[in-house]
């Protein structure tokens, strides 16, 4: 899934994980748990090219500066580009927004009729979405592409514009 500041803001809203996990956790989400429970250093290790003690090391003692941004891309693509990764990316916030809807704050052009003058103009507004519209919007986000996540919201924001509406968003903040 490309960046989106839909994503962005699904991922970081109230319930989401705002800060990326430990380097511990981000080795067990990449490559898993082994037979004991414990990180997968098989795995790991051969996706480094580095030894399994090398990498139980890693999950002890921390990885090093050298391979942090590495452990970090891969991590930020696995959120991307597995559902997986896009469930824990959301969080709980996917399960409160099923559940309450959505409120969105959000700043931008907002393109309701082809002849209102404020259509070419940045401008602030905020509205509801609802838990059952907000479910789509939700399951687009774990589909994994940007454009059915841009189609969900828009869709979800039907109702409280009154009719189809298209987005350039600015800024946008999920409550």
């Amino acid at each position: 899934m490309a960046r989106s500041k839909i994503w962005d803001a699904l991922t970081t809203a109230s319930g989401g994980q705002a800060t990326p996990p430990g380097h511990d956790q981000m080795l067990r989400d990449l490559y898993g748990s082994g037979p004991r429970g414990g990180l997968n250093a098989s795995k790991a290790a051969k996706a480094f090219g580095r030894s399994e003690r090398t990498i139980r090391r890693w999950s002890r003692q921390g990885v090093p500066a050298g391979e942090v941004r590495s452990l970090e891309r891969r991590h930020a693509r696995w959120r991307r580009e597995t559902e997986a990764g896009r469930r824990a990316a959301i969080g709980s916030a996917a399960s409160a927004f099923r559940q309450r809807g959505i409120s969105v704050g959000l700043v931008g052009k907002i393109l309701v009729s082809g002849t209102d003058p404020r259509n070419s103009s940045s401008r602030r507004t905020s509205f509801t979405i609802t838990p059952e519209r907000a479910e789509q919007v939700i399951d687009a986000a774990l589909s994994g592409t940007r454009a059915d996540l841009q189609n969900a919201f828009e869709w979800a924001a039907e109702r409280a514009f009154g009719g189809p509406v298209q987005f350039v968003i600015d800024d946008i903040e999920f409550r």
